[in-house]
């Protein structure tokens, strides 16, 4: 459609419409002031170009005709057709290209500071991550470092442990004997006491 063409239509195309429309009165006076007053030179140059570019034109239709089977006559222009032809031309495509031109140059310088700022910018953020990364890296070892200190303690604690739990037994054990001897001295005495009163009696 329409709309989708318009859409796709390239930024220069409209700001050379835009150019032109605002160079139109322009192109009208200087087309009036050498219409009025005789100035050889300019009407010397646009006609030229006038001429050569209408030239052209007529040869791009009989090239574009030929195909279609049609035959454009090629007809020349009068002088002051010529003339305001040229003119229109000059200004039309040369001029308001030109400044498309500055434009799209301007545009682009802007876009490359742009992306001269975007790569600084990129690159203080590759030096403020690789900043981040040393200190991941050192805290990491500090884990490290503190994970192997707990480890180790752990070792030492469940050495420790053990080694407690054995004189623990070993203590127990000792209690026991004692237990078992005083055991068999209070059966000895009481024994001998038995003995000492039937011998009495």
């Amino acid at each position: 459609t329409w709309g989708y063409k318009r859409a796709k239509m390239p930024v220069f195309k409209i700001i050379g419409v835009l150019i032109k429309t605002l160079f139109k009165p322009i192109i009208g006076f200087i087309h009036k002031k050498i219409s009025s007053s005789y100035h050889p030179r300019l009407e010397s140059f646009f006609y030229t170009i006038g001429k050569y570019t209408y030239r052209l034109h007529l040869r791009i239709q009989s090239a574009a005709s030929k195909k279609d089977g049609a035959v454009v006559k090629i007809k020349e222009m009068e002088r002051s057709k010529t003339v305001e032809y040229g003119t229109e031309f000059f200004f039309e495509y040369i001029c308001i290209y030109g400044f498309v031109i500055v434009f799209s140059i301007d545009g682009m310088r802007k876009n490359i500071i742009a992306s001269q700022r975007a790569k600084a910018d990129i690159n203080d953020i590759k030096r403020e991550l690789e900043k981040l990364q040393e200190d991941r890296r050192s805290i990491q070892n500090d884990y490290d470092l503190i994970t192997k200190s707990i480890d180790q303690a752990d070792t030492e604690l469940a050495t420790k442990f053990k080694e407690t739990e054995t004189y623990l037994k070993g203590i127990s054990a000792e209690c026991a004997k004692l237990q078992e001897a005083v055991s068999i001295i209070s059966k000895s005495k009481a024994h001998n006491i038995q003995t000492i009163n039937l011998s009495l009696k």
